[in-house]
């Protein structure tokens, strides 16, 4: 692909966020007057944080008709292994003056010198298409919110809170006296020194207690597995219960916040609370969905991508196996179970296909052999065997995984169907294990980073159809593959369907995007 070269817009309007007020300056001189009519005539815009931008807009009504740059989010493409973004460092990083009683002026050098770079790294297509609208997007929803049943909330947690004293008092008596089971230190004590079971990473508050290690011992002593679960409902209750009761505004509405520069393969991210981390996978965890609510009037409308990342395998490697199964709507995880597992058609079991998902999403990963036998249970030859014979059947995923690995070692960097960039500086390595390590992230970067653009995709696809043609309904949540819009009642069939469309229509690939779809009342219930 050819380098962008379109020219640097020096007569844009520059605009940062100063201590909470708008700031918009034409060159280095503060623009004083109408800030609405200058913002909305579309006159091109320079941001220094869009999402920040974007945010202080819908707080003063004001709709800007073109951003086509910004600082925070072109640094985040031109390297996402970057701890921060935080102007006066981009400036020490690309050799800016930084200027503190006059940012600005730092603003408009360091945006050139960042434009004139994601123009060389042929990005600026995907900044402007998918970046930028997006940040408006995610504005948009941190301002919706989402209704939340505190009073549930709280009846769940005092449901909890019997079942961890229960579980201390039953890991208590297994050790024979009390102590603090949350503490790694007396933790460590209890179970390697006084009960005597085999110890096996030393670290400096003593031997490890994580959860492999714990895991590792499940066979050896009936305390491990009451603390596995004590665990998992403290985490449950404090991060949870806890957290999202703490998160609940005076109207009754949870605000998160979305993070679009955190993660190094393009998905986003949220915190306070981490709505993306909310525990799905076990009963109890699911139950969580159960209070995040529509309003009075309203329904969730939820739409989740069903095997997206497999889907775009198949469509990136070309592998004509994996093509045929989607596009004949039959089973990935059986047809893997009855190739990999030498079983024939109608004979892979429930087991056998868990197994076989197991072997899918670790391929998409960059498994190795000894985290797959952890992973199913079988041996590492087996495990071995398994991927072997997983890359024999899907043999066009075996070629496209190799030419990913071959062209990261000789450009440095893996790149996705749109164009993202991810720099793999362990791929260089001569250290074995951290090479290996940049090999997986070469082999599944492309896969994970092409299913996060889709997301984004269908993201600003559905908010502007929403905006256009039912303004009443809004996109307020995007967890992983999934995306959830709060429309009132009489509308939500239209909604739903926009939402279906939107997602299944935002790219085209060689093989159909599905989309599963359900409106209810809570978030549980569209499930």
């Amino acid at each position: 692909m050819t380098a962008d070269k379109t020219p640097y817009d020096k007569n844009a309007l520059n605009v940062l966020v100063l201590d909470g007020e708008m700031a918009v300056f034409r060159d280095t001189t503060r623009v004083d007057g109408d800030i609405k009519s200058i913002l909305e005539s579309g006159e091109a815009i320079h941001a220094g944080n869009a999402k920040e931008f974007y945010t202080k807009c819908i707080q003063l009504n004001i709709e800007p008709k073109n951003v086509t740059f910004d600082m925070t989010l072109a640094a985040y493409l031109l390297d996402v292994n970057a701890s921060s973004y935080d102007m006066e460092q981009l400036c020490t990083k690309y050799s800016v003056d930084f200027n503190e009683k006059e940012p600005v002026k730092s603003l408009i050098l360091l945006n050139k010198v960042l434009y004139d770079e994601i123009c060389a790294q042929d990005m600026l297509k995907i900044l402007r298409d998918i970046e930028i609208p997006l940040a408006e997007v995610l504005a948009s929803m941190e301002h919706e919110g989402i209704a939340l049943d505190a009073d549930g909330l709280a009846k769940f947690g005092e449901e909890i809170l019997p079942k961890i004293a229960e579980l201390e008092e039953m890991v208590c008596g297994i050790a024979g006296h009390k102590f603090n089971i949350g503490s790694p230190k007396q933790l460590s004590v209890v179970l390697f020194e006084e009960l005597g079971l085999p110890a096996g990473k030393k670290r400096k508050t003593g031997y490890s207690t994580d959860s492999e290690t714990l895991e590792e011992l499940l066979d050896k002593s009936p305390i491990i597995q009451p603390i596995l679960d004590y665990r998992k409902l403290t985490k449950l209750y404090n991060t949870y219960v806890k957290g999202l009761q703490n998160a609940v505004s005076p109207d009754g509405r949870m605000y998160t916040t979305f993070k679009q520069t955190e993660t190094r393969t393009g998905r986003i991210s949220s915190s306070e609370p981490n709505i993306q981390n909310i525990p799905v996978r076990t009963e109890l965890g699911r139950n969580f969905r159960k209070f995040l609510i529509a309003s009075e009037g309203k329904v969730l409308c939820d739409a989740d991508y069903s095997q997206i990342e497999l889907r775009v395998l198949a469509s990136l490697s070309g592998d004509k196996v994996m093509i045929e199964t989607f596009k004949e709507n039959r089973d990935i995880h059986a047809e893997t179970a009855e190739s990999v597992f030498r079983k024939t058609t109608g004979q892979s079991n429930a087991d056998l296909r868990r197994k076989a998902k197991a072997v899918n999403f670790g391929i998409v990963y960059g498994i190795g052999a000894f985290s797959l036998a952890k992973d199913i249970g079988t041996t590492v030859g087996d495990a071995k065997r398994y991927i072997d014979d997983y890359l024999t059947h899907f043999s066009g995923v075996k070629q496209y995984m190799d030419t990913n690995t071959r062209s990261a070692e000789a450009d440095g960097y893996a790149v996705t169907m749109f164009g993202r960039r991810r720099f793999i500086p362990e791929i260089l390595s001569t250290n074995k294990v951290v090479k290996a390590l940049g090999k997986r992230i070469a082999m599944n970067t492309p896969i994970q980073g092409t299913a996060a653009d889709i997301i984004k995709i269908a993201m600003i696809r559905v908010y502007k159809r929403l905006r256009k043609e039912l303004p009443q309904a809004k996109l307020i949540l995007q967890v992983h593959d999934e995306l959830i819009v709060e429309a009132p009642e009489a509308v939500s069939e239209q909604a739903l369907k926009i939402l279906k469309e939107e997602m299944q229509c935002a790219v085209e690939l060689s093989v159909p995007l599905t989309v599963d779809a359900k409106s209810g009342k809570t978030w549980f219930d569209t499930h």
